[in-house]
């Protein structure tokens, strides 16, 4: 029996959203095995020699579950779950879940060490980065919604909001390939062969901004905890007109550990000399982390946003029981 009753609009998102998840990870899955299945072609020879290994096949293996999981009903299954008898349930597994995927990547590296095989899974272009690169594209995509129903409510200034958060996580996911280049392979201009230290079409890799992209990434990191200590402090004074608000604006408490995670990594990245262990491939893990948490960030207020605006009113005794 759910808290709250169910209503068009709360459905309408829940199909929206299912939808885009099972597309994308059918397609994430197609890609995934496709990549790995290709390099073993005869017709290829830009894979010379090559042969099985633990990231290959572990690619090849999560492409297919992947694909199975976006054609199965489960996905819908657990967004109802977590949206009405699993809620408090969700709020616990999004705060152990990075903690869990950090587990797994020390006991990778514990077992393949400062390797070729692992230097892979981290590597540009592999699973780690384009995952990065959905879930800022993902979390860009949801925030138009939620930005254009603030402008219905009259509310400007989130409205606004929400399209400058659509926009930067568009502009971090498409930087995140290269504006295309990597995946289309067109030309480089001129200008970034000069003054990109990669090569490529990015920006945040120009000369100019290059040694400041680890600070950045501290800088952003750093104020969502800050805002997250600051909405846990109003929500614990009962400040309910703040309290409603900040949730829009700055992450909740249970996705606190995706930025902590991502800030100690890269300060260790940052100002010491990886403490003998860490790489500086793991920044792509450290960037992984820092998306999902703006992901869920999002989708917790796509959600979030029918139960506080919509047809259906929560009542006041049952406010700290919104996601």
């Amino acid at each position: 029996m759910s808290l709250y009753p169910k209503t068009k609009a709360l459905e309408g998102r829940i199909t929206i959203f299912t939808r885009v998840i099972s597309i994308m990870f059918m397609l994430f899955g197609i890609g995934a095995a496709i990549a790995q299945l290709a390099k073993i072609s005869p017709f290829l020879e830009s894979y010379p020699g090559w042969t099985w290994n633990l990231s290959n096949i572990s690619a090849l293996i999560l492409g297919i579950l992947l694909f199975l999981l976006g054609k199965s009903p489960a996905i819908k299954r657990l967004v109802h779950f977590s949206l009405f008898s699993g809620r408090e349930t969700m709020k616990r597994f999004l705060l152990v879940f990075p903690i869990f995927a950090t587990i797994i990547l020390l006991l990778i590296k514990f077992r393949l060490g400062d390797s070729r095989s692992y230097r892979m899974i981290l590597d540009e272009g592999g699973f780690i980065e384009y995952g990065t690169v959905i879930a800022y594209f993902l979390a860009g995509g949801f925030s138009i919604p939620i930005g254009r129903y603030f402008f219905r409510l009259r509310q400007n200034v989130f409205g606004w909001g929400y399209y400058l958060y659509s926009a930067f996580f568009l502009f971090v996911g498409l930087e995140e390939v290269s504006w295309g280049q990597r995946l289309f392979g067109w030309e480089l201009p001129p200008f970034f062969e000069t003054y990109n230290v990669q090569e490529e079409f990015t920006i945040h890799n120009l000369v100019w901004f290059q040694d400041y992209w680890g600070e950045g990434i501290i800088g952003i990191s750093f104020l969502c905890l800050l805002g997250i200590v600051f909405w846990y402090r109003s929500h614990r004074q009962q400040q309910q007109g703040g309290y409603h608000y900040l949730t829009y604006l700055i992450p909740s408490w249970f996705l606190a550990i995706f930025f902590s995670l991502a800030l100690v990594i890269y300060v260790i990245l940052e100002y010491t000399d990886g403490l003998g262990f860490v790489i500086s491939r793991d920044q792509e893990f450290a960037e992984l982390l820092l998306s999902l948490g703006f992901l869920f960030f999002v989708i917790v207020n796509y959600f979030r946003q029918v139960f506080d605006f919509g047809v259906l009113k929560p009542r006041a005794e049952d406010r700290e029981l919104r996601l």
